[in-house]
This record gives structure tokens, C-alpha cells and sequence, in this order.
């Protein structure tokens, strides 16, 4: 068997601890770098790779942890990683603390990656956890074990005085004796008992508290008269007496019941040295005798009194043998201690009331608690459940930091306890119920009553970093709304009868959050739309928007439209304004705010936005686009919301120029089946048709060996077993997000903008917020295909670009 070094035997670590140091001072020293990350060989975004630290040192963000496994606290002055029965805490005070095992060397303490970046930890910390990494110098393999939350952590425990003594009992303060070890116990005398010598038995080990005022009569020369034992002498007296701090004496009754004063002494230590005194063993018996006597009086007074019971006092009676009087122990040679003299008191003490009982309460019992703990993602969840004997109503407040609950007519024994989250529970029962406090910091809890058996449960759901978006909680999904997950691939499905998808746009030059533009028009999900140009925010393709036509077509990408009814089609409508009127009819050129003095440009106002420039005229079209309101030389700024017209009168000098003139501005579509058709975007490439892959990325000028043929995050609009779908892959080109739709059931699929622009926001998050299927922040965009409930489409009808 092979032995540990002697340093290691002494210090007390583990043959693990020292070959996972060995493991750890032998790991490679080249210069690190940084590495992307696969988990079991499968590559994960690129995104997601190692970081180099201080001292070259790589680390990946905590958020990213729960994915290997691991449960987490992020948060920069409390970190906290667990896998199987292993955790790590870190304090900037304390550094790291190991629990479920030692820790073979120090750590790196964590940090953040760039200004204001996520937080990171060493890949140290994670080999001392255990977490399998491998890999080689050009990616981290990471085998993750599904076992990390196998174990759980310890629950730490606290002890509670559910009995303190009463403060109103005064207890004698006596001078405790020790009797001479194991005596030997003679036979009883078959003849009458000596009055003065009397046989005795020594006790065995008893410690004896005797009461100073017995002292005094040992003391004086003369001998004392004969005392007899109690009437009842128990089988074994040891009365043992816990001294509380000194207090004033009060009268102890005895059997006649009149009073006998009690005299306070200073207390007798155990290193209080014992002399021999001059007296005769009759005096020395005489004194013990009554001692015992006033023990076993208080004794039985206390017994009679439950006001006055107290844990700190436990007499234990010595038995005589029999026919013998009361005890002696001849070996006792106790220093005599003058105490002053008392005046005795005739009249008898006030008996102490005795506290009233609460009233025993008729409901059911909490007869215990549980808790579990879970990550997902940066959400922490966490389920109490407090088991109930029987049915109870409760009524629940969420406070700041926790939640309270009162149930009425409940009891419980009184507890504090720290959950594994860090949590407190705290039980405190009255006369009239239990409160149950929640103490969850930064968390938001939600309480129901569940039966069979009875029981009530507290969900609680705790943000642990702000690093990554929330994700989505299935179980608080809206109704109609379906979510399914195929490995890397997520459909999030949409009953057709309750929802509709419509195109809605941010203000001209704005990008916005997906999760905003979902609550402007009260829709309850989203995904990003078509591409755009990031400096400007102005989109380089088709948008169109209740009927208006907000970004021009390149005419040549796949694109998704939605009629008024519903309908959402699919292909390459080449979309366009075309002006009629008594001229007759004409195709406006581009859609822009730019001056073009070459070309008929159109564009929907936002109220602050310019147009046209000098020697251009501007018409401004009523709200129904059927009449020239305004007619500006030179440059104008439309009213938001409705169309204008900015063109060269000498080269289109059909096109009226006067306020009143007729004039019909209507969106237009090269096929016929398009012509309802008032939300739409172009994006691409077009993934799939009728249930066919028909990805031609020549058709749509897109180029394969870079930008959008790159392998990221990817999202499309689709249509899923017949109903709007918004679908993500994690990672992934466009060959793939297509095979991956056609082969879990996908008909029709238009991939929009993804990467960084990549977001899927669902409302049903586990704070209340919301979550999304991307695992990483996307960037804000200028405008989403948005699901909005059936009966808020009415007021979208007329919809134009947002404010």
C-alpha cells in the first residue's frame, strides 16, 4: 500500500488531496491561450470559449457553468460552485473555502474579463471541483457527467433553548462535597440502632449540597441533638444543584409549613480547598441529616410548584439501607463558613403564580420541511415545501427580500434554519397560528397549496448574474403558446386562432430591444427581423408595416408577409409603391429620405426626418394616401405616419404639384397572391417551401464563404404542424438550420438576420420579465416580426413605424 509523505500525514490531507495537487503543479506550462469549448466533443457557440487571466491563466465565465453541470452563485462578493458533493465559496475577505474536500493549493481568485465583462474563474477551480476537462492545445473538451446536484450540500443546522429557566427561581447557593469513593456498605444490625452511633451506609460517589446555615451548628462545641431521618426516605439521594449567577434568597417552606430563611453565600468552586474541622461525628452527622432534609424539602416543594421548575436542577435520591437511619457520610470534613446571621421571618412566602398555558390549537401541524435547489442557466430556482398533517389556509405578503406567510390556527416547533441557497427559513408559531418567513436577498418567490399529501409549496426564482438573458420557463408559458426543443434546435409555436404575426418598426434610425418592440403593440413574443446597417440603423431591405412601405426592396431575397387575415406567405414578391391617378399609373423608384434628384423617392415620415432637398418638390399625402395635402419646394419634414413624394418636376411632369390634387399611393406586388398582403420583410436566404429544402444562395446574391454562410446563432420564421413558429439554433450555417427544420416536420422556414443580431423573447420568463431562447445578449435591432393576440390586432390595422 503506498503511503503518504509524512508532511501530508501531518497536515492531515487525503491521498486524493495530494495527487489532485500532484495533478495540478504537473498540469502544462506552456504560455496558455485562449481555446474554444466543446462539451463531450460537441462544439459549442463560438462565443463560448476560454479567457486568458492574470498570469496567463485561462478561465471561463461562471455563467456558462451551469452547462457543464455545475450549480452557481455569481455574484462578485459571493461566489459559489458546486458539482456533486464538492462546492467552492469565495469572498474577497476569505478567499476560497473548500466544502467536501480539502483544497491541495491555493486558488486564483475570480475575475472579470475586460471593462465591465463577465465574471471568470481559473480552469483550477474547476479541475479542484473534479469537473473532467481534456482537450488539446486547440479546443477545451469538457466531459461533462450529468451527476453535479447528485449530492446535496449539507444542510448547516442550529441548536435553539426551547426552555430557558425561569428567572424568578432563586436557588441556594451551598458548598458542594465530594464522599469518599466506592465505601463498603455493612450489614444491617439485627438489634436496635445506637441513638448517638448509629450504623450507616457511606454513599457511593454522591455529591452532597450542603446549606451554610446547617454549617453553623457544626461549628459550636456542643453537641447537637439527635435528628431523625425523613419519614420517606427516597432509595437514592444525589441532589445536584447548577448555580446561576448570586441572587437574593428566598424562604423555602418546609413540611410544617412554616418558613425557614435561606442565607445567599458565595458559591464554592470546585478548587475550594476542604479542612478537617474540630467537631464530634455526631455534630457532623447531625448537620448533613438536616442538609439532605432541607434538599428533599425544596425538592418536593419544587415538584409541587411547576411555575418553579427549572432545568438547572435535578436531585437524585440515595437509598439507605434498611431499618438504618438517614445517611452520614463520616469522610465529609467540610470547612466551616460563617455566614451572617439571618433574622427569621414568621410569615409565609407568596406563592409564585403559575404562568397560563397558550391555548392548544385545534388545526393541523407542520410536521416538517424540505427544500431543493436547481440552475438553470443564471436563474437559480428554488422549492420549499413545508408538509402539513392536515388542510390549512395561509395567507402570503412578497416583501422586499422575501415572503411572508401566517397560518391560522397551525402550530409548529420553533426553528431558523439556512436553506442550501443561503436562504433563511425562519417557523415562528403563537396562540393564534404560525409565521413563516422566507428570506430569499434578491429573489421572487410564488406560494401554493397543494394536497395529497397536504402541503404548501414556495418557488422561488433568484437572478445570479445579468451576464446572459433569462431563459424561458415552460411552465409559464401564455396559452396557445408551445415550446419544443430538438437537441440545439427550439420551436416556439403559436396557436393561429389567438395569435397573428405582424411586422412592428422602431423610429427611423432607431434599433430597440426585440423585448420593446413586443411591448409596444402588447404582443407577447418576438424575433429579430431583416438585416440591417448598423451605423445608421436604417434597414437595407423590404419592410413594410400596416400597408406602408418603410424600407425599399433589393428584390431579389426571400421574404415573409402576413395579410390582413392572417395568411402568412412566402417567396420573392419584389414588392413596390405605384402611384394612380389621372396621369395614369407610375412605379415610385426607391423608398428613401435621401435626396435622389434622378429619381421618384418615397418615404413614411417619423415627424423629424427630412426630405427631399433643392430643386426637388415634396408632396405629402393625406392618412389615406389619396390626395396631396402639401406641396414644399426645396426640402420638407412629413407629418409622421404619412407618405410623401420628393421627385424633379421637369423630369416627372406628369405628377401633379398643387395641395387638393388627386393622387392614389398603394403597395404593390409583382404576383397577384401578394396583393393583401400588409406586414412583410425581406431577410434570407428562404430555407424551406411546402415542406421542401430550397436553399440557392446564387439566387439570392448571397456569398458563402463569408457573413452570412458563417456558422452562429440562427433564427427563421416558420411554419411548424401549420402554425407560426419562431425557431433558433444554437449554432449552426444555414445548410444545417435548414436539414435540422426539414427533419423534425418544418414546411416553410425564411432564416432573418442572426449572429449577434440573433433573439427570440418570449413573455413567460421566471422573474416576470420575460426570457429567450438565445443564450447570449443580442444586439438591438430596427424592427421584429412580433406574435401579437388576435383581438389587439385591430388596433395595428393602421399601424406605422413606432415613436
Amino acid at each position: 500500500m503506498n503511503r503518504l509523505p509524512t508532511a501530508a500525514r501531518r497536515s492531515g490531507l487525503s491521498s486524493f488531496s495530494v495527487r489532485l495537487a500532484a495533478l495540478l503543479a504537473l498540469a502544462p506550462l506552456t504560455l496558455a491561450a485562449a481555446r474554444p469549448v466543446v462539451i463531450s466533443g460537441v462544439p459549442t457557440s463560438p462565443v463560448i470559449e476560454t479567457k486568458l487571466l492574470a498570469g496567463s491563466k485561462e478561465g471561463l465565465p461562471i455563467w456558462f457553468l451551469p452547462q457543464l453541470g455545475l450549480q452557481t452563485r455569481n455574484k462578485p462578493q459571493d461566489v459559489w460552485l458546486s458539482y456533486g458533493p464538492r462546492s467552492l465559496r469565495y469572498t474577497p475577505q476569505g478567499g476560497w473555502a473548500a466544502s467536501g474536500f480539502a483544497l491541495p493549493a491555493p486558488l486564483p481568485a475570480p475575475e472579470r474579463y475586460g471593462a465591465g465583462g463577465s465574471l471568470h474563474v481559473g480552469l483550477d477551480v474547476l479541475r479542484a471541483l473534479g469537473v473532467p476537462l481534456a482537450g488539446n492545445a486547440e479546443q477545451l473538451d469538457v466531459r461533462v457527467v450529468q451527476a453535479a446536484r447528485e449530492v446535496p450540500l449539507p444542510v448547516p443546522q442550529f441548536g435553539f433553548n426551547l426552555a430557558p429557566a425561569p428567572a424568578t427561581l432563586k436557588v441556594v447557593q451551598a458548598a458542594k462535597v465530594q464522599a469518599s469513593p466506592k465505601p463498603s456498605v455493612p450489614k444491617p444490625s439485627t438489634s436496635k440502632p445506637s441513638a448517638s452511633k448509629p450504623d450507616v451506609a457511606k454513599p457511593s460517589g454522591a455529591k452532597i449540597s450542603i446549606n451554610p446555615t446547617a454549617l453553623k451548628a457544626v461549628s459550636a462545641p456542643t453537641s447537637p441533638p439527635p435528628v431523625s431521618p425523613p419519614k420517606a426516605a427516597p432509595e437514592k439521594v444525589k441532589p445536584v444543584v447548577k448555580l446561576p449567577s448570586p441572587v437574593k434568597a428566598s424562604p423555602a417552606v418546609g413540611h410544617s409549613g412554616s418558613a425557614s430563611p435561606l442565607a445567599t453565600s458565595p458559591p464554592v468552586t470546585s478548587s475550594t480547598a476542604v479542612s478537617p474541622i474540630s467537631a464530634s461525628p455526631a455534630a457532623v452527622k447531625a448537620a448533613v441529616n438536616k442538609a439532605v432534609t432541607e434538599v428533599l424539602e425544596l425538592r418536593a416543594e419544587v415538584a409541587q410548584k411547576p411555575s418553579l421548575r427549572s432545568a438547572s436542577i435535578e436531585p437524585t435520591p440515595i437509598a439507605p439501607p434498611a431499618g438504618l437511619p438517614a445517611p452520614v457520610p463520616t469522610s465529609i470534613t467540610p470547612t466551616p463558613v460563617a455566614p451572617p446571621p439571618v433574622a427569621p421571618t414568621t410569615s409565609a412566602p407568596t406563592p409564585l403564580p403559575a404562568p397560563t398555558p397558550p391555548p392548544l390549537l385545534s388545526g393541523p401541524k407542520i410536521v416538517g420541511t424540505r427544500s431543493s435547489l436547481s440552475t438553470v442557466r443564471n436563474i437559480q430556482l428554488q422549492r420549499l415545501v413545508i408538509d402539513l398533517s392536515g388542510p390549512a389556509t395561509y395567507s402570503a405578503k412578497n416583501e422586499r427580500g422575501g415572503v411572508t406567510l401566517f397560518l391560522p390556527q397551525v402550530s409548529a416547533d420553533p426553528n431558523v434554519q439556512t436553506l442550501d441557497s443561503g436562504d433563511t427559513l425562519t417557523l415562528a408559531p403563537d396562540s393564534n397560528g404560525v409565521t413563516v418567513r422566507l428570506d430569499a436577498g434578491g429573489g421572487q418567490s410564488q406560494v401554493s397549496a397543494l394536497n395529497d399529501p397536504d402541503r404548501i409549496v414556495i418557488d422561488t426564482a433568484t437572478s445570479l448574474s445579468a451576464d446572459v438573458p433569462p431563459p424561458i420557463n415552460p411552465d409559464a408559458l401564455p396559452i396557445g403558446v408551445s415550446l419544443k426543443a430538438f437537441g440545439g434546435l427550439s420551436l416556439l409555436s403559436f396557436d393561429p386562432a389567438q395569435f397573428t404575426p405582424r411586422v412592428v418598426a422602431a423610429p427611423v434610425g432607431v434599433a430597440l430591444n426585440v423585448s420593446e418592440l413586443v411591448r409596444r403593440v402588447g404582443g407577447v413574443a418576438g424575433v429579430n427581423g431583416g438585416y440591417f446597417d448598423p451605423p445608421s440603423s436604417l434597414p437595407v431591405d423590404f419592410v413594410a408595416a400596416g400597408g406602408k412601405l418603410l424600407a425599399a426592396s433589393l428584390e431579389r431575397r426571400g421574404t415573409v408577409g402576413f395579410s390582413e387575415g392572417g395568411t402568412t406567405l412566402f417567396g420573392f414578391p419584389r414588392p413596390r409603391y405605384m402611384l394612380t391617378g389621372a396621369f395614369g399609373s407610375l412605379m415610385v423608384n426607391t423608398v428613401t429620405a435621401r435626396p435622389a434628384p434622378k429619381l421618384l423617392t418615397a418615404f413614411v415620415g417619423d415627424g423629424k426626418t427630412a426630405v427631399g432637398g433643392a430643386g426637388l418638390l415634396t408632396l405629402t399625402l393625406n392618412a389615406a394616401a389619396s390626395g396631396v395635402s402639401k406641396a414644399e419646394l426645396g426640402g420638407a419634414v412629413p407629418v409622421a405616419g404619412r407618405i410623401s413624394l420628393s421627385f424633379d418636376p421637369a423630369r416627372f411632369p406628369q405628377l401633379p404639384t398643387a395641395e387638393g390634387s388627386s393622387i392614389q399611393a398603394t403597395l404593390n406586388y409583382q404576383s397577384q397572391e401578394w396583393q393583401g398582403v400588409r406586414d412583410g420583410l425581406s431577410a434570407g436566404p428562404m430555407l424551406l417551401q411546402g415542406g421542401e429544402i430550397v436553399l440557392n444562395p446564387e439566387r439570392e446574391a448571397f456569398n458563402v464563404l463569408t457573413g452570412v454562410w458563417r456558422p452562429t446563432r440562427q433564427v427563421a420564421f416558420a411554419i411548424y404542424k401549420g402554425q407560426p413558429t419562431l425557431a433558433f439554433l444554437e449554432f449552426g450555417t444555414p445548410e444545417t438550420f435548414a436539414r435540422a427544420l426539414h427533419n423534425v416536420g418544418v414546411t416553410d422556414a425564411l432564416r432573418l438576420d442572426s449572429g449577434s443580431s440573433a433573439t427570440v423573447f418570449v413573455s413567460g420568463g421566471y422573474l416576470g420579465t420575460g426570457g429567450y431562447l438565445n443564450t447570449v445578449w443580442s444586439r438591438p435591432v430596427p424592427n421584429a416580426i412580433v406574435l401579437v393576440p388576435t383581438n389587439n390586432t385591430a388596433s395595428l390595422k393602421a399601424s406605422k413605424n413606432l415613436k
